[in-house]
Order: C-alpha cells, then sequence, then structure tokens
C-alpha cells in the first residue's frame, strides 16, 4: 500500500461504511461485489446485524470516485441483490 502511494501518489479504493437493508435475511460474506450501473466498484470485507444501531451495517472497500457517503451501490449476495447504503466512518446510533 505504502509503495503504491508513493508510486501513484493516491490509493485506488478506501474503506468505508455500509447501511444495508434491514430485511435481509442472510448477511453479506467477505467478498461479496459492489457494484453502480453494472460496473463492479468494490467489495464488502465484513458484516453484521448491529443490536446498538437496530441496522444491518458492513465494512467494504470502494473505488474512489464512487465512495461519497450517501451514494447508493447494489449488494450481490448468495441470496440475490439488494442496496447497500454509504455511510461515514465511525457508525452512530444518531
Amino acid at each position: 500500500m505504502i509503495a503504491r502511494i508513493r508510486t501513484y501518489g493516491q490509493v485506488a479504493k478506501t474503506l468505508c461504511g455500509l447501511r444495508l437493508a434491514d430485511d435481509l435475511s442472510v448477511l453479506p460474506e467477505k467478498g461479496d461485489p459492489l457494484s453502480q450501473a453494472g460496473k463492479e466498484v468494490g467489495f464488502v470485507t465484513s458484516a453484521i446485524r448491529s443490536p446498538a444501531l437496530k441496522a444491518n451495517i458492513a465494512l467494504g472497500y470502494v473505488r474512489r470516485g464512487f465512495n461519497d457517503a450517501g451514494n447508493v451501490l447494489t449488494l450481490r449476495t448468495a441470496a440475490g441483490e439488494s442496496q447497500a447504503t454509504l455511510v461515514p466512518l465511525p457508525f452512530v446510533t444518531a
């Protein structure tokens, strides 16, 4: 990662918070793809049902240019497709 920053001056993906659909029957797994307009723009690293937030949340790496808070991406899992909204980190209960 450091070598890439020194060579290219930037990193291609950033770690982002994701708010997942509340009605998911199965949480995404590590590596499940995130896309927008049919183009793959990232992937999930971890997901959990948060009792404190009363929501399904995840972390994922998303390409620069697609990683603005509020951006809605398509999450593809073994159970089908759903939406994931980018949210600022850290996750807050407000």
